[in-house]
């Protein structure tokens, strides 16, 4: 009922010095219809930041140790998060900032940054370095379609977060550009060595034979904790050319024997790298959009992999993947089938090796 004066009547306490003095942090909004609690915080700190709200978190709530504003379509966070100096665990995700302020670099006791699903995220702050105890960084993965898909290139300096145990994506981006001297290469993952969990290395650029050294110099091998490797180069990147350059990129990311997982798109090589016959622990291959992909090397190792995967992943009729415990197949374009190419004896034997995928197609073994 309207005309009682009830909004005057809460003015005066919202103003009141009294009150002003027991509550740190008081904010005044006008609510019609039903409550909404959380559209009433997107209202106040979402879109360009509110000032007086993040003022508000920021110095009444210095002692926090979790904050949590995910899907708040945030445009900005403020300079003044800095001043929660002991935030531990930090979630933006799911908002709608292009770059995360550099203040963020002073939380030096953040433990967990979450930036999944942040789809206008294009660069991470620079002295990213600076946060030393950073154990997970999430920017999302193609395989959780939670991938900041705008994000351009790693920054320098995180070679130095040799505690890091979860990163989720690594961009590699193109050096020819305007912010060349801010992009990491590939070999800043040198030290981080407590990676695990899993890894999508995403390629948005390469340069020449160069880039094959920075490759190296990532060090998978040393990775021992992890078990899923996905290795993707973007679709815009030219890939029917550079052909030898592509099977050198893919051979010099060998990872270590304890990689259960392994993805790879997009690949523009003819020949799948040596390494994959020595991972002893592989459980899973999956190579999707590999169109000039002639040879894949046999399983040396034994159990063989579970499940081969391959999806738009020849680009002639015959497409062959060599000896046992692989089976010879013949994709019939026409037909819209598979067809063995011989006599299914080649089918592996081993229960271990569950099925054999192709495009759509799944042919299980006999028993």
């Amino acid at each position: 009922m309207g005309g009682l004066g009830k909004t005057t009547l809460a003015q005066h306490v919202f103003n009141d010095e009294q009150v002003k003095a027991h509550f740190g942090v008081r904010l005044w909004v006008s609510v019609s219809g039903s409550l909404d609690v959380r559209k009433i915080i997107k209202g106040a700190v979402g879109g360009k930041h509110d000032e007086g709200a993040w003022v508000s978190i920021c110095q009444d709530f210095r002692r926090l140790r979790v904050l949590v504003m995910s899907d708040f379509g945030m445009k900005e966070v403020s300079p003044l998060i800095e001043k929660i100096k002991h935030l531990k665990y930090l979630d933006l995700s799911n908002n709608e900032m292009e770059a995360l302020s550099n203040s963020v670099t002073n939380l030096v006791n953040l433990q967990v940054l979450k930036l999944n699903a942040c789809s206008n995220l294009k660069e991470l702050p620079r002295g990213i370095d600076k946060l030393i105890i950073l154990r997970h960084l999430d920017v999302g993965c193609t395989l959780d379609d939670d991938l900041c898909k705008q994000l351009e290139y790693m920054p320098h300096g995180i070679e130095k977060l040799t505690s890091l145990q979860t990163l989720s994506c690594f961009v590699v981006g193109k050096k020819k550009s305007p912010k060349s001297e801010m992009i990491g290469g590939l070999d800043e993952l040198r030290m981080l060595n407590e990676l695990r969990g899993r890894l999508e290395i995403r390629v948005k650029g390469y340069e020449g034979g160069y880039c094959v050294s920075e490759f190296e110099g990532a060090k998978l091998m040393d990775k021992q904790y992890l078990q899923s490797l996905t290795v993707r180069w973007d679709p815009d990147l030219d890939n029917d050319s550079d052909i030898d350059l592509y099977d050198k990129m893919l051979q010099s990311l060998q990872p270590n024997s304890s990689l259960q997982a392994l993805r790879v798109e997009g690949y523009g090589g003819m020949r799948f790298p040596s390494w994959v016959s020595h991972l002893s622990n592989l459980a899973s291959i999956v190579l999707e959009g590999c169109g000039r992909l002639k040879h894949i090397p046999p399983h040396r190792e034994q159990p063989p992999p579970a499940d081969l995967s391959l999806s738009n992943s020849s680009s002639t009729d015959t497409h062959r993947i060599s000896q046992e415990p692989f089976l010879l197949l013949r994709w019939s374009h026409q037909q819209n089938q598979l067809k063995d190419n011989r006599t299914p004896i080649d089918l592996p034997r081993s229960p271990q090796q569950r099925r054999l995928i192709y495009g759509r197609q799944q042919q299980q073994p006999q028993p």
